[in-house]
């Protein structure tokens, strides 16, 4: 006798609640600690994201939706899409966070490296942040 079940993975509330923010182009508020460009890596401080710095570890939040000066309220992408006209990554290129810039490279020193999302085009990414991991 043959089964046929099929197991459904549930998700879990945070996938959920991150499902619902993507959904409903939700993004997270920040104050601008310093100069922040549309596509950066922000902190949950609203620090541009620094792979060299400790306290940047686990406290990415996102990246600008747009330019922010310091000091002014700004919009962090935490996860689906975001298109910025200065980039020219190849479609299918994994961005890391390596020191404050995006890059295909994955940081080899600093504190630690990070996967910030997918490009899905030269100018558009897939933010799907991944934990960071201590180097």
């Amino acid at each position: 006798m043959e089964n046929n079940y099929v197991i459904e993975k549930r998700p879990t509330r945070l996938e959920l609640e991150v499902d619902d923010l993507i959904k409903n182009d939700t993004s997270i508020d920040y104050v601008a600690f310093e100069d922040i460009l549309k596509g950066d890596a922000v902190t949950s401080k609203g620090e541009k994201g620094d792979s060299t710095k400790p306290g940047h570890r686990g406290n990415i939040i996102g990246l600008a939706k747009e330019n922010v000066l310091t000091g002014f309220p700004g919009k962090a992408v935490p996860g689906g899409k975001i298109e910025v006209s200065t980039w020219d990554f190849i479609k299918g290129d994994k961005i890391f966070l390596n020191g404050t810039m995006l890059s295909t490279t994955q940081p080899t020193s600093g504190d630690f490296s990070q996967c910030l999302g997918l490009m899905v085009g030269p100018k558009i990414m897939d933010i799907a942040i991944k934990n960071a991991v201590r180097l």
